[in-house]
């Protein structure tokens, strides 16, 4: 059965009357069902046995059964080969009961009506068989018609859907590249030329490494061996390489290209520019990272807050305290005079130690707001660094320990005042994280066009963790062992904001816990270097 049975379909008919006619007649048995064309057949034989017999008193019983000839052509071309078969069994069967005689008796008595009954079961039945096989023949060639005109609506269809394709292709933001699994460039759209500067014509028939950065090209083979064994990859980040030698991110999805039995023959590429959006990434991250650190600044200084208050509260009871003591000390001594010496001495030991902290505070405040001003003129460092040492020695701070200097005349342009205070801070933390019987070094030079001031010291060290933040506000370290922890912690940060105000630098080195430290000052020299004999003193 043809496809126009199964469809029921009009096909149109062939040029001519009479091959239009028998086209129609065939195009409608063609529409018509199994049942439905046996039952046309049998009626058409009966039919037309009914008219023989009616024609029987004036034409005899000569030539019986020509008059089925026609029935059975229609028959086959209208409705097959089998229900023409069928119809010329049922006019045979009413020509031998009602045309031949015995009338009403189904039986063949005269060997001339054996010989045309065999006669037109021949006849007929070849006229039966040429009408099916023509009515197949026509079949066939209309079945071959419509499957060329279907095939050819197909092919306009595909033509339709590809040139659509590929006008999405074209239109694309994206870079899309079609290549073998060779790595042969096949298919290469405009986005990819505007993406990686290469036309279409300098790329098709290249291998796809063109573009691709050496560090990168075991990448992309193993990229076409997992789409070779059916894979597809979706958004995987990479580098290619734009025609001027530019690296450019991008973010790529690759899926394979099937031939008709689904053999993988090919992949295809779809490339997007994701510059910016790293771009926009690493400036979150960096804004996400800043933000961090803000946040832990923050809490340090918070820390470094609540940390100062405590010290703070600490460091002024205490001389507070002592005072408060001297003072009654004073009302309740009445005459003896030592009593109230010592009392007076501890009062003004205490009241000094006050006025230094709050000296320190309002150093800090001043520098801070950048308020504070320097005397600046030229001096001998080497001088600041001898009277500092000397006024430390007169008050004892040196008793417990073995303190050198070794100082080099030179001059800067500073606040001697300003220097002194530097170095009172730089000396007094040595002594304070220095345990007993350990060494103390201070040391003048001139080395180019700077002025360097060393001070060094075998005490407990400074952490790498300290070391970093050693000269930030309300930092302290650990004093040395058998000495109490004092002061607010702002001496260094004091240290480093009037190094700088001189226009020089201050550095901390320390190889590490128990291993000493050592603090430099560099400072500009005010004149070159000049011939000058060393002093060294024992503190």
């Amino acid at each position: 059965m043809g496809r126009a049975e199964q469809s029921g379909r009009i096909p149109p008919a062939p040029p001519g009357p009479v091959r239009t006619a028998l086209y129609g007649l065939w195009l409608r048995g063609l529409s018509m069902p199994a049942s439905r064309r046996y039952a046309l057949g049998i009626g058409a034989a009966v039919v037309a046995s009914l008219v023989r017999i009616s024609l029987n008193p004036w034409w005899g019983t000569n030539l019986p059964y020509i008059f089925y000839f026609p029935t059975t052509l229609f028959t086959a071309l209208f409705a097959g080969g089998g229900p023409a078969w069928l119809g010329m069994a049922v006019c045979g069967f009413m020509t031998l009961v009602w045309v031949l005689p015995p009338v009403s008796v189904l039986s063949v008595t005269d060997h001339v009506d054996l010989v045309g009954l065999m006669v037109y079961v021949f006849v007929d039945g070849m006229v039966a068989w040429v009408g099916g096989a023509h009515r197949t023949l026509i079949a066939e060639r209309e079945r071959q018609r419509e499957a060329l005109a279907e095939r050819e609506a197909s092919l306009a269809r595909a033509e339709v859907a590809a040139r659509r394709l590929a006008a999405i292709v074209e239109s694309s933001d994206d870079a899309i590249i079609a290549k073998t699994l060779d790595g042969v460039i096949t298919a290469w759209n405009s986005s990819a030329s505007r993406m990686f500067g290469y036309s279409e014509a300098e790329v098709v028939g290249e291998s796809v490494d063109l573009f691709i950065p050496v560090d990168r090209r075991d990448e992309e083979a193993a990229l076409r061996r997992r789409i070779a064994a059916g894979d597809a990859i979706s958004s995987f980040d990479t580098v290619r390489l734009h025609k001027n030698g530019e690296e450019i991110d991008v973010s790529i999805s690759v899926s394979p290209i099937r031939d008709t039995r689904g053999v993988v023959i090919g992949t295809s590429t779809i490339a997007r520019d994701v510059r910016v959006r790293k771009r926009e990434e690493a400036e979150r991250a960096a804004l996400l990272a800043e933000a961090e650190a803000t946040r832990a600044e923050a809490e340090a200084a918070n820390q470094a807050k609540d940390d100062f208050l405590a010290v703070l509260s600490h460091e002024l009871r205490t001389p507070l305290a002592s005072i408060v003591t001297g003072v009654r000390l004073l009302r309740d001594v009445g005459r003896d005079e030592e009593k109230a010496r010592r009392a007076r001495e501890v009062i003004e030991r205490q009241a000094s130690l006050l006025s230094a902290m709050v000296e320190d505070l309002l150093d800090v405040k001043r520098i801070v707001s950048r308020t504070i001003v320097l005397d600046r003129r030229p001096c001998d460092l080497a001088d600041v660094v001898a009277q500092c040492m000397a006024s430390l020695r007169e008050t004892g701070r040196f008793k417990e320990h073995t303190v050198t200097l070794d100082v080099t005349p030179v001059q800067v342009l500073g606040d001697p005042v300003r220097l002194n205070q530097v170095l009172m801070n730089l000396v007094g933390n040595a002594v304070k994280f220095t345990p007993p019987g350990g060494s103390i070094h201070v040391a003048v030079t001139h080395e180019g066009p700077e002025a360097v001031t060393r001070v060094a010291d075998t005490g407990i060290g400074i952490g790498a963790d300290a070391l970093s933040r050693i000269f930030d506000l309300f930092v302290q370290g650990e004093p040395a062992p058998g000495r109490v922890r004092s002061g607010l912690g702002v001496g260094l940060a004091v240290v480093r904001d009037l190094v700088e105000l001189h226009g020089g630098l201050v550095q901390a080195s320390s190889e590490g816990l128990g291993r000493g430290s050592m603090f430099v000052v560099r400072l500009p020299a005010a004149v070159p270097p000049q011939p000058a004999g060393e002093a060294c003193e024992e503190a």
